[in-house]
């Protein structure tokens, strides 16, 4: 073989370990890509789960819960307070009622999220399967699941 052969050899051997190299860097960094897309998801879901779960209690109708410092005042001077045992502290607790425009519009987003979202599905219909309804928007709740059951898993 003469030296331009070689030369030749080498130079063709050169440049396949240079693609080999390329290519294995190139499928290094789609498995990063793809690992970063999973992380990033899953962070996503964390935090509409989040704001998921934050929506139920507008949902049933309930704002803040505030302690009523008079009513714990008042069990304690009673003695139904005294720290070892449960006792009716739950008494001292209110729960601010939400508006029917607010209990709405939570709901409403709850069945829009579980439609949008396949991580929110289950939860939004086990959700609004769950609300308890007097007279406020039971045809909304109706509506949402009907949506969802539209929606393919």
């Amino acid at each position: 073989m003469t030296l331009a052969g070689v030369s030749a050899v080498l130079v063709a051997f050169a440049a396949l370990v240079g693609a080999i190299g390329g290519v294995v860097g190139y499928v290094l960094k789609v498995k990063e890509e793809r690992r970063l897309r999973q992380s990033m998801r899953a962070e996503l879901d964390v935090k509409l789960s989040k704001l998921f779960a934050e929506l139920m209690p507008l949902a049933n109708a309930r704002g803040e819960s505030i302690v009523s410092e008079a009513a714990v005042s008042h069990l304690v001077q009673r003695g139904a307070v005294d720290g070892g045992e449960e006792c009716s502290l739950n008494a001292a607790v209110v729960t601010i009622p939400v508006g029917v425009p607010t209990q709405a519009a939570a709901i409403s987003v709850i069945g829009q999220l579980g439609a949008d979202h396949s991580v929110l599905r289950r939860p939004a219909r086990d959700a609004l399967e769950s609300l308890r309804f007097v007279d406020a928007v039971p045809d909304l709740k109706n509506a949402r699941l009907y949506a969802l059951s539209r929606v393919t898993p």
